[in-house]
């Protein structure tokens, strides 16, 4: 009997072993995704979908020309960055009606940061496309962006904008938030490079 009794005094109560389990990671994304999905039925994430679907078939599209300015001093590009609201990005602009995207891209550029002699570097456009809303209307947009020169550091910046700086590649990548644009400027700089036949 005195061996039970030491045994059962020796037992951790159930409510300790809760409380030494370690608790499972959160993640956001993941969880909160399982929660929805177990609160929404089947047939009402259907329909959802269907109307998700049918809103991307009617959005209006829109077309913007941009470029990834650069300037060269000592063998080293130098980038162009602008400061919108929430992030560090490039020149850029929505193609006028008659308007082809490079004279959009000259344009824009004059237009935000007062530079007029551009020199658009062959074989390099990439394309970008993301879907918004404004007031209900779904919008596509697909922005088109040229890699340009100007021999020219002087900045004349617009009200669209809230900072302009001149940086090297490595510290134009740390400045940036936004994956797409990181990955446009990695592009450009390989074509820089290569175009100047300058060491990384």
């Amino acid at each position: 009997m005195e061996k039970t009794k030491k045994n059962d005094e020796g037992k951790k109560p159930d409510w300790l072993d809760l409380i030494a389990k370690p608790m499972p990671k959160f993640d956001p994304k993941k969880d909160v995704l399982k929660v929805l999905t177990k609160i929404r039925p089947k047939k009402q994430e259907k329909k959802h979908n269907k109307k998700i679907k049918k809103q991307v078939k009617k959005a209006r599209y829109v077309l913007s020309g941009g470029a990834v300015i650069l300037n060269v001093q000592k063998n080293t590009p130098y980038y162009l960055l602008v400061q919108y609201p929430t992030y560090w990005g490039f020149v850029k602009g929505e193609v006028e009606p008659g308007e082809t995207e490079e004279e959009t891209v000259y344009r824009e550029t004059f237009e935000e940061v007062g530079i007029s002699d551009l020199q658009i570097i062959p074989k390099f456009r990439e394309t970008q496309q993301f879907y918004f809303k404004i007031k209900n209307e779904v919008i596509r947009k697909e922005a088109v962006y040229f890699l340009a020169r100007t021999h020219t550091w002087i900045v004349k910046l617009s009200h669209e904008h809230l900072n302009f700086k001149w940086v090297m590649y490595e510290d134009a990548i740390k400045l940036m938030t936004v994956k797409g644009t990181k990955d446009l400027l990695k592009k450009a700089h390989e074509r820089v490079l290569k175009y100047y036949k300058l060491k990384g």
